[in-house]
């Protein structure tokens, strides 16, 4: 947030360490990014859409590999989801056996499929 409780669009980004109960600072991201969903798979962190610094939804993703330190940009990630409402939530994830699950609340009436 800043000094008028706005919220900030930003690319960098904090790793927390259980062990030792802080956080340290890794490289940022290519895109700065708010509202944005992320998940650990396949041995990386991915963060999915989001909304960019002009208000403007992102299509693209981005994956963090921890050997090398480096964040993978994924152009058109989400190219064919529909974005309805500037207030919308970020795509719902899950991972379950190293496969992504993603709910677009758009395509479903309540928000929810059964």
């Amino acid at each position: 947030m800043d000094e008028n409780g706005t919220p900030v669009v930003v690319q960098t980004v904090e790793k927390y360490n259980a062990d030792t109960k802080r956080w340290m600072m890794i490289h940022g991201m290519h895109k700065a990014r708010n509202f944005s969903s992320g998940c650990f798979l396949c041995g990386k962190f991915y963060v999915l859409s989001g909304r960019d610094d002009n208000d403007k939804h992102l299509t693209c993703g981005e994956s963090y590999d921890e050997a090398t330190n480096s964040w993978e940009f994924i152009p058109d990630t989400l190219k064919y989801m529909t974005f309805i409402a500037p207030s919308q939530s970020p795509p719902f994830v899950a991972v379950v056996d190293d496969n992504l699950y993603l709910l677009e609340t758009s395509l479903t009436s309540f928000g929810y499929m059964i």
